[in-house]
């Protein structure tokens, strides 16, 4: 999949809904920056993975629902949620 800045955040909205059991309706965006991440896993990575060792270009997403706050990053290739419970999860790639 190839995401824009626009196309990253709706999915991650959809995939947070999935997440929580919520409308998506109830997912609010509250920030959006662009980033140069440290590597290739933009900087969340998952456990076990190697990432390249090269700067990315991205984007990152301050979603807001239930009362709470969940960080997704994303560039051109790839969606990730960052601290999920205690993890970094790929959404897609």
């Amino acid at each position: 999949m190839s995401f824009t800045k626009e196309s990253a955040a709706y999915a991650a909205i959809d995939d947070l809904a999935k997440r929580l059991s919520v409308a998506a309706d109830d997912v609010t965006v509250t920030n959006i920056k662009e980033c140069e991440f440290p590597n290739s896993a933009l900087g969340a990575l998952t456990k076990g993975e190697i990432a390249g060792m090269m700067m990315s270009d991205g984007w990152e997403y301050e979603l807001s629902a239930e009362d709470e706050t969940y960080i997704y990053r994303a560039d051109s290739n790839q969606l990730r949620l960052v601290g999920y419970n205690g993890e970094n999860i790929i959404v897609e790639q």
